[in-house]
């Protein structure tokens, strides 16, 4: 969507939550500034791998998530720059600078602090392991599995793997793959169940024959050698799998 005089926000999210790609977000956000219309991140994708203090400086609104830092559920937190008159979301008590009223979560806060502050202690360390295995993995993928395509271009997340397999239904191949005890997805968490193609894959504009063979794989602060090992061991026998049913029923 293009940006004009009359835009007032910018919402992105500083790194896409199906293929991992980082958007720009500091230059966005300057462009969003020079028109005079405040700017939007959700960094809940983010928040466990990259540093957010430059992002957090350059934004207006910056929105976190307690779960992707392995905090309690049902809690997050919205930065808002200092001095930006935000109007109150709730009315009522003048909890959380007035702009919600309401009893807050105390536990859930706690909870979402502790997780936070393990993140940014491990964090640097973790993003340089996960990084190498998830590059073994992806590399191992590619050369092990005819018509295998890996998505998400070079600037993206560390522990975000998405590839597609030509001629391969990602859905059946999510369903294989779990019987084998390997966890993977066709699309983003939040659009599990969706049959069809997504509009970041469609947004990739992928030949026809990789379309409806997504697989997603996320590492995480806690994914071992041995985890990757049985992913790489499972997921050619399962595409080839996928493929020849396909093939079957195809004739």
């Amino acid at each position: 969507a293009a940006i004009s005089p009359n835009t007032r926000l910018v919402s992105i999210m500083a790194a896409n939550n199906e293929v991992g790609s980082l958007q720009p977000a500091e230059k966005i956000a300057s462009i969003a500034h020079d028109f005079r219309a405040l700017f939007h991140t959700d960094a809940v994708q983010a928040a466990p791998w990259t540093n957010l203090q430059p992002l957090a400086l350059a934004s207006d609104l910056l929105s976190l998530s307690s779960h992707k830092v392995a905090g309690p559920m049902g809690i997050g937190a919205l930065y808002v720059r200092p001095g930006l008159d935000l109007p109150p979301f709730v009315r009522g008590g003048g909890q959380q600078g007035g702009r919600r009223g309401g009893t807050e979560a105390t536990a859930l806060i706690v909870g979402f602090g502790a997780a936070c502050a393990r993140t940014r202690a491990i964090r640097d360390e973790s993003v340089a392991r996960v990084a190498k295995l998830r590059d073994r993995l992806e590399t191992t993928l590619l050369d092990s599995i005819g018509g295998a395509h890996r998505n998400g271009g070079e600037s993206r997340l560390p522990n975000t793997c998405h590839m597609s397999f030509a001629h391969c239904d990602g859905n059946v191949l999510v369903a294989r793959l779990d019987l084998d005890g390997v966890s993977a997805s066709a699309g983003a968490a939040c659009a599990s169940g969706v049959a069809h193609a997504s509009p970041v894959i469609d947004a990739l504009s992928l030949p026809a024959k990789y379309r409806d063979g997504s697989l997603r794989l996320s590492l995480g602060y806690e994914t071992t050698e041995s985890d990757v090992d049985r992913a790489i061991h499972a997921i050619p026998c399962a595409v080839h799998a996928v493929r020849g049913a396909h093939l079957e029923v195809a004739r």
